[in-house]
């Protein structure tokens, strides 16, 4: 048997370091407008814990940089850091873009703009998701993504780039940084770089006497210091930090309470009996490798005793079973521990890619051990399906990764009988009565989780991104 996990953490006294283990923090460095606003540059290095939800990332960069969180914001997430055109370079908004890499692959934006939103990309809930999900990867450092605060007198960019990682801890601690922190009513960069022009005037005009004396005393983020001199230089670590203790109890405490030994986000176990899993005979492989991990072998009785750890924990990673096998009596535990672990929360996907059972053993397989009505359709054929337009939100929301299902393509495939439509992922493109009876993706709950069937055999791109989708569906 052959399990397949994310990058082991203390394996030989995982149960006794697992109290303890929590992923290491984020050094992210924030810099606002870096090619506008120079001498000194506004930044600031935060260390980051890796379980912060980004809805909490933001308050501290809003702690960071002095801004008063009243008003709207996102975050840009790209698909190539090296080739990331976050912000123009020169004061023209559109100078310095590569219109083919221009746009974002996705934005996470603030709980209460879901649904709202119409900016023609896929969209995320920032308090669902955290750091670990975006930078969590191999090219995790030197990782560049963007934050936007949207005041009504003036548009934010803020440039965040992964320097590394440290010791993991429950807060957030501004680390490094430099410049006085922009007023956000002032207009702008242009407006801030006219204000600071202002103060390095030896006789300075009506408007920018007027302008020094609105920041002095009316300005959201004034500062009856001014900017004059030294000044515009300043700026107060401990007052960051000591803001920022008032987050630790919005962090998503995923990380926190990992009780399963993997750092990478949505890792995958494979379950598969061949003597050897390699990416030459395993065809699955691909899309596993997507979501992460490595292979390892281990007996039977220690995989059902993994499956039970994962269970009590309530770490719910998603289980790919890619071997036929496993309908087999022989395997009866190792099918009760699915079986409990789906009905507990987690998920469990049949995606038999090598000894394909037989009808009479697939259905006794669905009847007695998931007390399923599915049943074997056709015969393995070739033909066109289509998203099912009642299918599961969860599904049809674009991934961490930006993937999302497409709405046709063509497979060959093993369809089942006896599943409500409703979890029916795809169905024949021209339904006839018996078609529309039969799906090759179905996707249900069961109990608190769910299980899916995936009856490709040739491993369609398309359902690459179906098994990840289900995958990451929570």
């Amino acid at each position: 048997m052959y399990l397949r996990t994310g990058p082991l953490c203390q394996k030989k006294d995982w149960q006794t370091h697992k109290a303890k283990c929590r992923r290491p923090n984020y050094i992210l460095r924030v810099d606002l407008f870096p090619r506008q606003i120079k001498n000194p540059q506004i930044t600031r290095t935060i260390s980051c814990p890796a379980g912060a939800t980004f809805a909490t990332f933001h308050k501290a960069i809003q702690i960071a940089f002095g801004w008063k969180n009243i008003s709207t914001y996102d975050f840009d997430v790209f698909d190539d850091a090296s080739r990331c055109p976050a912000i123009p370079t020169s004061g023209d908004d559109n100078a310095g873009y590569d219109r083919k890499h221009r746009d974002p692959i996705y934005k996470l934006i603030e709980p209460k703009a879901i649904g709202d939103s119409d900016i023609g990309l896929p969209t995320l809930d920032s308090s669902r998701y955290s750091l670990f999900e975006v930078l969590d990867n191999p090219n995790a450092i030197g990782k560049i993504f963007c934050y936007n605060y949207y005041h009504i007198a003036g548009e934010w960019k803020h440039e965040i780039i992964c320097l590394g990682r440290t010791d993991a801890t429950d807060r957030f601690f501004c680390i490094d940084g430099e410049g006085h922190s922009c007023t956000e009513d002032v207009g702008g960069y242009e407006g801030w770089n006219q204000l600071r022009e202002a103060y390095g005037e030896k006789s300075p005009s009506w408007y920018q006497r007027t302008i020094m004396a609105w920041f002095e005393t009316n300005a959201i983020n004034k500062d009856p210091g001014g900017l004059g001199g030294e000044a515009k230089w300043k700026w107060d670590k401990e007052m960051i930090n000591e803001g920022s203790n008032n987050l630790r109890p919005e962090l998503n405490k995923c990380p926190e309470n990992m009780t399963a030994p993997w750092t990478e986000p949505r890792s995958v176990l494979t379950i598969s009996f061949s003597k050897e899993l390699s990416d030459s005979n395993e065809p699955c492989l691909p899309v596993l490798a997507m979501v992460g991990g490595k292979t390892s072998a281990m007996p039977v009785l220690q995989m059902i005793n993994y499956v039970q750890d994962l269970l009590q924990s309530k770490e719910y990673t998603p289980i790919v079973v890619s071997d036929g096998a496993i309908t087999g009596k022989r395997y009866i535990a190792l099918q009760q521990e699915l079986t409990n672990y789906a009905r507990s929360g987690g998920t469990v996907i049949l995606w038999f890619q090598r000894n394909l059972p037989r009808k009479v053993e697939l259905d006794r397989f669905f009847r007695e051990v998931w007390r399923l009505n599915w049943t074997c359709g056709d015969s393995i054929h070739t033909s066109m399906f289509s998203l099912n337009p009642r299918v599961s939100p969860d599904l049809m929301k674009p991934t961490i990764c930006g993937t999302k299902l497409r709405h046709q393509y063509s497979m060959t495939a093993l369809q089942l009988s006896g599943s409500r439509f409703d979890d029916q992922v795809y169905t024949s493109s021209s339904p006839s009565i018996l078609s529309s009876k039969q799906s090759p993706a179905i996707f249900a709950n069961y109990g608190f989780g769910n299980v899916g069937w995936i009856g490709d055999v040739n491993n369609e791109l398309g359902t690459q991104e179906l098994v990840f989708s289900m995958s990451n569906t929570r």
